[in-house]
C-alpha cells in the first residue's frame, strides 16, 4: 500500500510504525476493533484507515501481513 493521508491533518505521510515495533500495534488494533465491534465508538471507516495506514509500513513481515489482512476482511464485511 501506498502513503495515505491523515485523517485530521489531511497530510500526507507513511506509516509511523517499522516492521520491528509494529506487533503491538496490530495487537492494539485486533483488541480494539474487536471492543468496537460490540460498542461502537469510532466506527469502521476509522478503523479501516487505521488498519490500511499500519500495512503501508515499509519491510513487513508475511504473518503480519496476514494479521492485518485479516482485520481488514472483518472490516470489510460488516
Amino acid at each position: 500500500m501506498t502513503a495515505r493521508q491523515d485523517a485530521k491533518t489531511g497530510a500526507r505521510g507513511e506509516s509511523p510504525y517499522t516492521a520491528k515495533n509494529l506487533d503491538g500495534a496490530i495487537t492494539h488494533l485486533e483488541l480494539a476493533i474487536a471492543f468496537d465491534d460490540n460498542i461502537a465508538v469510532f466506527g469502521r471507516r476509522y478503523w479501516l484507515d487505521r488498519v490500511q495506514r499500519i500495512a503501508s509500513t515499509p519491510e513487513i513481515m508475511p504473518a503480519q501481513a496476514r494479521r492485518l489482512g485479516h482485520l481488514l476482511g472483518q472490516l470489510k464485511d460488516a
